[in-house]
């Protein structure tokens, strides 16, 4: 299973990256910042950015088409189309892409005798472990947010998603293909019970979906004085 994400940058509260990933649920292609276009890394010099997923656990072929909607929606800045940094039209990674001579050369520099140590390995994970924004960061980013009016056209995308037209409606558990095992649930070292997926556990329980796979993935010891542990 997929989703899309988008990029939103937080100075001129607009999208400029639409982007699709299939490692649910801890989204790490949407939250990662290495194979990013120098154009988009320009971007983020300049000021913070937030990450939407517009559409969740749907097929990787819908997530394709939907990414191509939305670049074609907001439109490309190498083209003088709109606003996003995407080099391509979206679906396969390749629709319409320019190959510069000079992106040519620098591609294949970049790549030549490229090996990563293990220790350097170790500090790309290291560096990526328990990052968070500010508490300045979140309140320009919780203000911009307030005012961020959706246009006609991406309400229709979004709708899109919802009921009967997700591919993935009626699909859940362990009878989606993206099932990944039960969630056991503990309180206080006692034995509360298991859920099919994550959403079905925070919805039980009465807590977040982000905050059960954040203790799941080791990134918090427990919410709202529960564990959970993937069976």
């Amino acid at each position: 299973m997929a989703y899309v994400y988008r990029h939103i940058r937080i100075d001129k509260n607009e999208p400029f990256y639409i982007g699709i990933g299939s490692d649910i649920p801890y989204y790490k292609r949407a939250n990662e910042r290495a194979r990013r276009s120098k154009f988009w890394k320009k971007i983020i010099a300049k000021t913070n950015y937030e990450i939407e997923i517009l559409f969740d656990d749907i097929s990787f072929e819908e997530a394709k088409v939907k990414e191509i909607e939305f670049i074609k929606l907001y439109g490309r800045k190498d083209l003088n189309t709109g606003c996003l940094v995407n080099l391509t039209d979206g679906g396969d990674g390749l629709i319409n892409k320019v190959y510069t001579p000079e992106y040519r050369k620098n591609l294949s520099n970049s790549i030549k005798g490229r090996i990563l140590s293990e220790e350097s390995k170790e500090k790309i994970r290291k560096s990526k472990t328990g990052q968070k924004h500010t508490e300045e960061s979140k309140i320009k980013m919780s203000n911009k947010a307030k005012g961020r009016i959706n246009t006609p056209e991406l309400m229709e995308l979004l709708r899109n998603r919802k009921g009967e037209k997700n591919p993935a409606f009626g699909i859940k558990g362990a009878s989606s293909k993206s099932f990944k095992g039960f969630i056991e649930v503990s309180k206080n070292d006692i034995y509360i019970g298991k859920y099919e997926g994550i959403k079905d556990c925070a919805e039980s329980l009465g807590v977040t979906a982000t905050k059960v796979s954040a203790v799941i993935n080791g990134k918090r010891n427990h919410t709202g004085g529960y564990t959970f542990k993937r069976i």
